[in-house]
């Protein structure tokens, strides 16, 4: 509860209680001596004691009319506006969605500040607000927030009668920082939508480079998603082809035209329905170019974490990363599980282990694209595509997958069972071998060693790609559904 909210309503209280008193102390000697003149140093006192009430009755009248502005729980609605730079007043939860029962994606402590992107929203007695923290994006209740930089201009009270008003030019929104280079912060442009911040860039590289930085660890990573939890362990982020790329937390890099972003957009369903039941059921995701979208096309239910992205028209891509980085000599085995399911030739998951700070954004060089680099030459990349269904083990920038056999898709298939069941999810690892060759499990169903080692320092993306897959035809369900993320 806000201090200052508790401490108005208790002030407008000792008001009343004042001027109570007051009223009978001013009352109470006309009446004990109502039968005799009062002295005039008693009528003084009276006359004062009358103003001070008036004085008071003032003060309350200014309360009660500021009235409308209190909020529910003691909390201080303020006026707030979109583009508006705010202030914490209190430790303050931020919520992925506009409810109290939203996922919490961190608490923040009084007076950090943040810019105002969507809003209002209403639910469970309090007024929310999407907010772009320096950290994360998400929703607050606007009980705690203040306004420290207003976007709209109050209109003047005094205009001067010879010379015409014009209107004040709306406070430029704050500049984001680009963490990998904090001296020189990025240019914002205006959104074409309030929801998602943006900055406009021509480097190919700044397209491509991650935002947030990832933590050194020697120790063993292992995250099994056990009781939902674990999501909050990773890093996200979303790429549109030729509309833009945007990690959670960070203002969306904006790089294409207006046609393009026009065009951007997309409905489909995700497994598991809203109540996480089996994944037949499922749920409503959408993205589009004023809305990413990151943190409800990444979710987790019956102890696993699922990616999803539908026809967007283009070629997207989703990832999620351990905030950790790792090194060579600690980390010799990079392993997870997910599901095979044959969701068509233009929806595949790739995992891609590539040198520390390295590019998010890749692509297969069959795909390249001018808005997208290639697969860093040191980088490895094991998954079920882009061949729709099939194996690519890459290293040394060469595909060296040798046997071409698919893992669904004909009756030759390497794993019939789990291409058939989503809840099926099978195990992979890339183990370095310490002689210049790694072995790459594929589903416990097939086994390679190929050249190669990994990095001396490495990050790891688990990524879903997207090729407008409806062309291929509806899958139930646009999902991947990962597990056992681990580095040893």
């Amino acid at each position: 509860m806000n201090t200052s909210s508790r401490l108005t309503g208790f002030g407008a209280i000792t008001i009343v209680t004042l001027i109570m008193g007051l009223s009978v102390y001013v009352v109470a000697p006309g009446i004990a001596r109502a039968e005799t003149a009062p002295s005039s140093n008693v009528q003084t006192q009276i006359a004062q004691l009358l103003e001070l009430v008036k004085s008071l009755q003032a003060q309350i009248a200014i309360l009660m009319a500021g009235n409308s502005e209190i909020g529910p729980e003691g909390g201080h609605d303020h006026a707030i506006h979109v583009g508006d730079t705010v202030q914490t007043t209190d430790t303050l939860k931020v919520r992925s969605s506009p409810s109290t029962s939203g996922n919490l994606l961190g608490i923040l402590q009084p007076k950090t500040e943040g810019k105002v992107v969507s809003g209002p929203q209403s639910a469970n007695g309090y007024t929310w607000w999407q907010v772009a923290y320096q950290t994360f994006t998400g929703w607050s209740a606007s009980n705690w927030l203040k306004v420290v930089t207003s976007a709209v201009t109050p209109p003047s009270t005094t205009p001067k009668p010879t010379e015409p008003q014009t209107p004040t030019k709306p406070a430029d929104p704050v500049k984001p920082t680009d963490p990998t280079n904090p001296t020189n912060p990025t240019s914002p442009t205006n959104p074409t939508s309030p929801n998602v911040p943006q900055t406009s860039t021509t480097d190919q590289n700044s397209r491509t480079l991650p935002n947030s930085t990832t933590v050194p660890t020697t120790a063993p990573y292992v995250e099994n998603f056990t009781g939902n939890s674990g999501k909050d362990n990773f890093r996200y982020g979303v790429f549109h082809a030729g509309v833009g790329f945007q990690e959670l937390g960070y203002a969306a890099r904006i790089w294409g035209d207006n046609n393009a972003q026009n065009g951007h957009g997309g409905h489909w369903t995700a497994d598991h329905d809203m109540n996480c039941g089996l994944p037949d059921t499922q749920r409503p995701l959408s993205s589009s170019a004023s809305d990413f979208n990151i943190d409800e096309i990444f979710f987790v239910c019956r102890d696993h974490l699922m990616s999803s992205v539908g026809d967007v028209d283009g070629y997207s891509i989703a990832w999620f990363s351990p905030k950790a980085s790792f090194n060579r000599t600690n980390h010799k085995k990079v392993s997870w599980d997910v599901n095979v399911t044959n969701l068509g030739g233009r929806q595949w998951w790739e995992v891609s282990i590539v040198p520390k700070g390295g590019h998010v954004v890749q692509t297969a060089d069959w795909n390249a694209r001018g808005d997208l680099l290639p697969y860093d030459v040191a980088a490895i990349v094991v998954g079920n595509g882009p061949f729709g269904g099939g194996i690519n083990i890459t290293t040394n920038g060469k595909n060296q997958y040798s046997g071409w056999e698919p893992i669904c898709g004909n009756p030759f298939a390497l794993d019939p069972a789990a291409c058939a069941d989503k809840m099926i999810r099978r195990p992979f690892s890339v183990t370095d071998n310490n002689n210049g060759t790694l072995t790459v499990n594929f589903a416990g169903v097939y086994t390679q060693t190929v050249p190669g080692r990994l990095p001396e320092q490495f990050d790891v993306y688990l990524t879903d790609h997207n090729y407008t897959p409806d062309k291929d035809g509806v899958p139930a369900g646009h999902t991947w559904h990962w597990d056992s993320v681990r580095v040893e």
